[in-house]
């Protein structure tokens, strides 16, 4: 009996779809990068504006820690109701 072959994850488009559902979340609560790294400072997370930014770009991605953040920030329980699949 052999094994079923694993499913490959295509990281490569994932900082790009995480980028466009967080971009998503802030525009619809006219949150500008600068109003998002403040939510998250409220939330005890301390990021620059120019890494929000850069989030929203797929330049970069956040931290397990700002995601969590982020979902607090947006209304969601866990970081899964979010996030691209």
């Amino acid at each position: 009996m052999s094994a079923r072959p694993r499913k490959e994850l295509d990281l490569s488009i994932w900082p790009n779809r995480v980028a466009a559902r967080l971009r998503e979340l802030a525009e619809a609560r006219n949150m500008t990068p600068a109003d998002v790294a403040q939510a998250l400072a409220s939330e005890g997370v301390s990021v620059r504006e120019k890494a929000v930014g850069h989030w929203y770009t797929g330049r970069s991605r956040p931290s397990l820690e700002a995601i969590e953040a982020l979902s607090r920030i947006f209304g969601y329980k866990t970081p899964a109701g979010w996030l691209p699949d």
